[in-house]
Formats: C-alpha cells, sequence, structure tokens
C-alpha cells in the first residue's frame, strides 16, 4: 500500500477536522492552492509576502475584481 499525500492534503486534513471541533483555523502560506479552503468562514488564509489576510468575503471580492478586470 503506498500513501502519497502532498502538504496541501494534509492542511486541508487538519483544517477540516479543526472546524468540525468547532476551532478558527489561520492558515500562512503564500500558496494560492489554499484558497480552497476558504470554504467555511471559520477559515483565513494569510499571506506573509502580500502582508494579507483572506476569509471568505474577501475571496469573492479578489473573484469579481479580476472578472472585472478580465472583461475590460
Amino acid at each position: 500500500l503506498s500513501l502519497s499525500l502532498s502538504f496541501i492534503d494534509l492542511i486541508a486534513a487538519y483544517t477540516s477536522a479543526s472546524v468540525s471541533r468547532g476551532h478558527r483555523v489561520v492558515v500562512v502560506s503564500p500558496d494560492k492552492d489554499l484558497l480552497q479552503l476558504l470554504e467555511s468562514p471559520q477559515v483565513l488564509v494569510y499571506d506573509p509576502i502580500k502582508f494579507e489576510i483572506i476569509g471568505k468575503a474577501r475571496e469573492k471580492e479578489r473573484k469579481r475584481e479580476r472578472e472585472r478586470n478580465l472583461t475590460c
């Protein structure tokens, strides 16, 4: 049996377990793949490169801005 997990899989598993127990989670990483964890309002992602905290509402706003910029 071979088990291959990425760091994103591990962080997602720990985040999910923590949220299900009622905890709030802050993930510190500049990796944009981790923004997929923002499905829960109890999760924030802190980008230490940009000094930016991203939550579910902020990510929705960023997506709208990107879409607006693509249509211009």
